[in-house]
């Protein structure tokens, strides 16, 4: 499996590694030299230090050490942005229902008889 996020891993010439996550991540080549396959990818890709890749979700991603290598995976910026902003929606649904069923509960007459009044 690949490594946790947000730290730098080091592999060793020809070590492999790989892993599927559910998120676009930014791999990093900090040192050496890194082989990159991706599932349903013709193409694969061949980083130094210095240069980077933005994996995508829902893909194996198998990397390669062709010398002693360093890299970083980080959440793609956009990405990361967005799953904060679901999260954060994710709370204000929870405070709203909150909010909703304290009103309801505070009301003069019950909500089913208010209905039967206003149909008739």
């Amino acid at each position: 499996m690949l490594p946790p996020l947000f730290t730098t891993h080091e592999l060793a010439a020809g070590a492999v590694t790989s892993d599927i996550r559910h998120h676009a991540r930014t791999l990093s080549c900090q040192q050496g030299q890194l082989w990159v396959t991706l599932s349903e990818d013709k193409t694969d890709y061949f980083l130094e230090a210095g240069m980077s890749l933005v994996l995508s979700p829902d893909k194996l991603c198998v990397i390669e050490a062709a010398s002693l290598s360093r890299f970083t995976l980080t959440p793609d910026r956009k990405e990361a942005r967005f799953q904060r902003a679901i999260s954060l929606l994710q709370k204000l649904r929870g405070l709203l229902r909150m909010h909703t069923s304290t009103m309801r509960s505070h009301l003069p007459i019950s909500p089913t008889l208010f209905d039967a009044t206003r149909k008739s």
